[in-house]
């Protein structure tokens, strides 16, 4: 019996769309070579000793001992204000969500927040950019994480403002997982003297999203990208982020805060991001872990 018409024109349509997320999976390869780092924080601290303030230290750049090894490297030429630290060991939130991070900490970790930590990198070249987010909780179990953003510019010039809720994220925005925008909260002021900042969080057993950085052992992630903008070589890009989080060592979950060149037609890396996140949403049953003891 031949198919129906119904079912051969289902068939086409997936295996169009099979083609077409392959073609933007690669694309989105072929992107990730242009990547430049411009933040990373973890909670893992194997090795660590507590710092000045009593916390236990994370660091960034990155750092073999302290930092989770499977996420890549600060790139060269971005500086970072504080340069290293420890989590505060103090309350942070809630956020819209209702999620609070620290003081409790987990294993031993203080948790609580970095802080805000300010990023610079003067783009060597013209082009067109997108800035990734992702907040990842490496393993089922212990702790959760989130990742805030804030005071984007350009040469000092404010580029994408946020605004407190009800507000919604800047035109040309998207994201996977968990995230939206909050005005102040305890221990976490918007940064700048602005009125809000973006958020993404992530807790355990939320296996909707695949972390896109730390591949090896990656279990759930949350994921905000900017709207596309174009800058010219010798503009410096700046902004602020703060990794909150309730987790500890040895469970490496993760901030990290990416700048993507994008070739011109934008449109096709935008899609294949959108694409990459979407996929680690369909297959959330096919990599879960098993929990730790």
């Amino acid at each position: 019996m031949r198919p129906s018409l119904k079912w051969r024109g289902w068939k086409q349509w997936l295996l169009i769309g099979v083609a077409a997320c392959v073609s933007m999976h690669f694309a989105g390869r072929r992107a990730a070579a242009d990547l430049t780092i411009l933040f990373t924080a973890s909670t893992d601290y194997t090795g660590a000793v507590p710092n000045a303030s009593g916390t236990y230290g994370y660091s960034y750049p990155n750092d073999p001992i302290n930092q989770n090894p499977n996420i890549p490297a600060i790139s060269p030429g971005v500086t970072l204000s504080p340069g290293s630290g420890g989590f505060d060991g103090n309350f942070v939130g809630p956020l819209p969500d209702g999620s609070t991070y620290g003081p409790f900490g987990y294993n031993g970790n203080a948790g609580g927040s970095t802080g805000w930590v300010t990023m610079s990198y003067t783009l060597p070249t013209s082009g067109s950019f997108q800035l990734v987010w992702e907040v990842a909780n490496v393993i089922n179990c212990a702790g959760s994480d989130a990742l805030a953003t804030d005071n984007i510019r350009i040469n000092g010039n404010l580029i994408f403002p946020f605004q407190p809720p009800p507000g919604t994220l800047p035109a040309g925005f998207t994201g996977v997982g968990n995230y939206g925008t909050s005005g102040a909260v305890a221990d976490l002021a918007p940064s700048g003297g602005e009125k809000a900042f973006a958020w993404m969080d992530v807790a355990p057993n939320s296996m909707n999203v695949s972390p896109i950085f730390d591949t090896v052992d990656g279990y759930s992630a949350s994921r905000l990208y900017s709207a596309v903008f174009s800058a010219s070589a010798d503009e410096t890009i700046t902004l602020d982020a703060a990794f909150l989080t309730n987790d500890g060592s040895p469970y490496p979950d993760y901030g990290i805060v990416a700048l993507q060149s994008v070739p011109e037609p934008s449109s096709l890396i935008v899609a294949a991001l959108g694409a990459i996140g979407m996929a680690g949403y369909a297959l959330r049953r096919h990599l879960a872990r098993a929990g730790c003891s």
